[in-house]
């Protein structure tokens, strides 16, 4: 009986870790991406030039790139390991940030881990960063 009780709370306790990695593992990677959303918007404005964010749902990678001129790859961030994937881009796959920091349209990027959980990061034509 008292092995059965051991077995059980050990089986609640795993079964809830396991909840708990995979939100945080959500958290983190909207928390990571809407730091790289910021991040090109923040380069757009100080550097005065065009930067593109380019989103790769099926690879789960995200590239920040000049969007004028070639050769312009800035930085590229990958979330392939951490089961969170790209459910959705409201204005297709990528996001257009201009030197005045203004984003080209506004978009609503849906993120879902392994369970089901969803965020959503929001970029208002303004070029603000939200997470919802």
């Amino acid at each position: 009986m008292v092995t059965g009780l051991i077995g059980l709370t050990v089986a609640l306790g795993v079964e809830s870790f396991g909840s708990m990695l995979a939100r945080s593992q959500g958290r983190t990677v909207a928390t990571e991406l809407a730091g790289e959303l910021r991040a090109a918007r923040s380069h757009a404005t100080m550097r005065r030039e065009r930067v593109r964010v380019s989103f790769d749902a099926a690879n789960s990678t995200v590239r920040l790139e000049l969007a004028d001129g070639p050769g312009g790859l800035l930085r590229e961030f990958s979330f392939r390991e951490r089961s969170v994937t790209i459910e959705d881009l409201s204005n297709g796959p990528s996001i257009l940030f201009y030197p005045s920091g203004r984003a080209a349209t506004p978009t609503t990027i849906t993120l879902q881990n392994r369970r089901g959980e969803r965020w959503h990061l929001t970029v208002t034509i303004t070029g603000r960063v939200t997470i919802q």
